[in-house]
């Protein structure tokens, strides 16, 4: 074992602990009757510290001390099993059929409850287990076999059982202090069980593992217990932390408990109730002191990560761990112990050990006082998806936020199983507001829809306990604006599809008239809102092909040039899925202008061909929200045909022919609420924008450009934002 270091928490309370072990069970397999108690049953699986009291068998001799304190559960099971997978009916302190409860008889030292039976539910000859528990820990049980004459017999020892007014089974029992903790003496357990007291400081230990209870913090006397959890993963999924217990005498998951259980303790941050645990470190150099981190679980709850606090009380040895332990366990231990003690002090040559604490403040769970604790090494979450980003009001964003959960070891392994919580402020809608992270180590909410009005949207991601939680991501709604190029004025325009009516910006070179003269495709980052154009010619002294890739100002319309040096690429149209810019480069297929695919970095302006060419021309080319890629036919005929381009090959699949002829395809873009529109020149309409229906081609919509030419090239982006 390789034990290094010290972690602690404060807590104000905490939900009731689960404990799954069964040291008072049956034997395996055994469906025969059976009774377990200090004086009766297999030797093995006695509890010394709790009695079955007459009516159900003679009257012991008990000689610990009754603790009147505890919240015993009573259970009754149809079946002769432990532990009961068939309830037929339960008692606690509170609740019962027949509105019976258990009760504590102080003066007779003794735990009550009436079982009123009828020939109906429990009729003659059906066998019951009566069990015992207290915080799921099965303390002791007993068979019985429902008999006539108002009568039944403990199924264990053939004795008659007399039952009042010839229905009810008064069951008692005694428990005693140490019971709690008893099962762990033939079990090997780490484990304690102590009172403590209202009106002074309580410290309580077991071997790794320990609690500090301040005077004030409890209204009444108490019995706390901490037993050793040898579940491993110690907390099941969905949250699954990393737990570093690979040996079986590698400890690190303890519940603790009160019983009673206060609501709430009575302290202040600055008299906390503290629980400590020591951490089994140096298995990995990034599993150190400063990487680890206590945990709180409770059944039905989400884990939460317990912040830094000082527990001075907790005596974790690190040059001699093991000094209060070996000799303590039981026979034959001493030599396992002292193996792990050597291998230590190997582990301690090269990490140095650290002290770790952690606090929490906030009531746990709604019933008892501790919880299920372990350590575990730190998560680190990070933003895995685009941020900051834009989009049009009311539409999704482009990038849906994901986070990436990974451990803060030196491998940074990514953890399947952490709940991240997205929350959604400043408008907007999500899908998925709770995700468990799977085997890769990311959280995603599915999508993000804007709210209606413009400005900023916010998500907040949050992993309990991670390092880097929570993490904001941005996006900026905006009302979207239809810009437009040609190369005709060489500039940057509005245009209303609505109405048709153009507006100009301004020129894409300024007052140099022989800059960027035939800017001819335009597709805009949805993520950001950055216009990219292509521009084919004009070097800034004369009309020369060039071949630019440019980034253009919505306000001014004025272009700056991507690429260092002409390319030499004509293209014809840009569209962006996703975060990807592609272009359609015109190329001869058999004599004739065609169109081939290509990648366009837009950090260089340099193109990939993808495959060798799309089968027709396009004038205009853009992607929907799911990334398919669409071009329409750049043909002088009079019809003219919608594609679908395949990203990977580049080959076209025509989905439709145009209802009826535009003239020469200047472009096509999708609205941010998924409307294609298109626009032509040189046909029967002259320069027009209109709307396309994917599925069967009809055009409608038909608008007359005014006030400039028929665009070249489109994209929806924010409006201009002058400073």
């Amino acid at each position: 074992m390789k034990r290094a270091a010290l972690v602690v928490l404060t807590v104000v309370a905490f939900a009731a602990c689960t404990d799954r072990r069964e040291p008072t069970a049956a034997k395996p397999g055994a469906l025969s009757a059976d009774i377990s108690d200090a004086f009766n049953g297999d030797l093995d699986l006695r509890n010394p510290h709790f009695f079955w009291l007459p009516p159900l068998v003679a009257a012991p001799s008990p000689t610990g001390v009754f603790n009147p304190r505890l919240s015993p559960v009573v259970q009754i099971c149809s079946q002769l099993v432990t532990p009961c997978t068939q309830v037929h009916a339960t008692f606690t302190t509170t609740t019962g059929p027949g509105s019976q409860t258990v009760r504590v008889d102080v003066a007779n030292q003794l735990y009550i409850v009436n079982w009123k039976t009828s020939g109906t539910t429990e009729p003659v000859g059906s066998s019951f287990r009566i069990a015992v528990l207290v915080h799921n820990l099965i303390l002791g049980f007993a068979d019985v076999e429902m008999l006539g004459s108002g009568k039944m017999k403990n199924a264990y020892s053939g004795d008659d059982v007399p039952l009042v007014d010839g229905s009810t089974l008064a069951i008692k029992f005694r428990i005693e202090e140490g019971a709690l903790s008893a099962s762990c003496a033939n079990v090997n357990l780490d484990c304690v069980e102590q009172t403590a007291f209202p009106d002074k400081d309580n410290i309580i230990l077991a071997h790794q593992a320990g609690t500090f209870i301040p005077v004030g913090a409890l209204s009444q006397v108490v019995t706390v217990a901490i037993i050793e959890h040898t579940s491993k993963p110690c907390i099941p999924p969905p949250f699954a932390l990393p737990q570093y217990f690979p040996e079986p005498d590698q400890k690190g998951c303890y519940d603790f408990f009160t019983d009673p259980g206060p609501t709430v303790f009575n302290v202040t941050p600055d008299n906390p109730v503290i629980v400590a645990i020591c951490v089994e470190t140096g298995l990995d150099p990034g599993t150190t002191g400063r990487n680890a981190q206590l945990f709180q679980f409770d059944e039905g709850q989400p884990v939460r990560a317990l912040a830094p606090h000082s527990a001075a009380f907790m005596p974790c040895e690190p040059d001699d761990p093991y000094r209060e332990v070996i000799g303590s366990r039981g026979r034959g231990l001493s030599r396992v112990f002292a193996v792990a003690k050597a291998r230590l002090h190997r582990v301690l040559s090269y990490f140095a050990p650290a002290s770790l604490h952690a606090a929490h403040l906030g009531v746990g769970g709604s019933s008892g006082s501790y919880s299920r604790m372990t350590w575990s090494i730190l998560a680190q979450m990070d933003k895995n998806s685009a941020d900051p980003q834009a989009a049009a009001v009311g539409t999704p964003v482009p990038a849906p936020p994901q986070v990436l959960l990974r451990d803060t070891s030196t491998v940074h392994n990514p953890l399947a199983g952490v709940t991240v919580t997205f929350t959604v402020d400043g408008g907007g809608s999500i899908a998925n507001s709770v995700v468990v992270t799977g085997r890769d180590g990311t959280a995603s909410v599915g999508t993000w829809t804007l709210g209606p009005t413009p400005g900023a949207n916010h998500v907040i991601a949050t992993a309990d306990g991670a390092r880097g939680s929570p993490v904001t991501f941005t996006a900026t709604g905006f009302s979207p604006v239809l810009y437009a190029v040609n190369a005709s004025d060489d500039g940057l325009s509005t245009i209303d599809p609505a109405t048709g009516a153009e507006a100009f910006v301004g020129r894409l070179g300024g007052t140099n008239l022989n800059l960027y003269t035939t800017p001819v495709a335009m597709a805009v980052h949805a993520r950001d809102g950055v216009i990219f154009v292509w521009n084919n010619s004009g070097d800034g002294t004369s009309d020369a092909a060039t071949g630019d890739l440019l980034n253009v100002d919505r306000c001014s319309g004025l272009a700056t040039k991507i690429n260092a040096s002409p390319t030499g690429q004509d293209i014809g149209a840009l569209a962006f899925a996703h975060d990807t810019l592609y272009g359609a480069r015109d190329i001869f297929v058999g004599g004739a202008l065609s169109s081939q695919l290509v990648l366009v970095d837009t950090s260089s302006g340099l193109t990939t061909p993808k495959g060798s060419g799309v089968g027709l021309r396009l004038g205009g080319m853009d992607a929907n929200a799911g990334g398919t890629l669409y071009g329409l036919e750049l043909t002088t005929a009079a019809t003219q045909r919608l594609v679908t381009i395949d990203k990977s090959t580049g080959v076209g699949t025509v989905v439709a022919t145009l209802s009826q002829d535009v003239g020469v395809s200047g472009s096509i873009v999708f609205s941010p609420s998924g409307t294609l529109f298109g626009t032509g020149f040189g046909g029967p309409q002259g320069n027009i924008i209109f709307q396309i229906d994917l599925a069967t081609g009809t055009v409608s919509s038909v608008h007359t450009v005014t006030g400039g030419f028929a665009p070249q090239g489109l994209g929806f982006a924010p409006v201009c934002a002058a400073p």
